[in-house]
């Protein structure tokens, strides 16, 4: 696997099976995501977990 898709993998995996599934806790995964990875074609994905807590303010 390329860089960036493990990179997603944790992601994924912090998301859905992480013991700590609070949003905040996915908000901050999918920004360490971009913040490495901010070209990556994955980012749609990270952005919508960041974008799900930002309306839900």
């Amino acid at each position: 696997m390329q860089e960036q898709e493990q990179g997603f993998r944790t992601l994924m995996q912090s998301v859905a099976l992480g013991t700590d599934n609070s949003e905040a806790n996915k908000t901050k995964a999918a920004k360490t995501f971009m913040d490495k990875y901010n070209s990556s074609l994955y980012g749609e994905y990270a952005n919508d977990l960041k974008k799900e807590k930002e309306s839900k303010k």
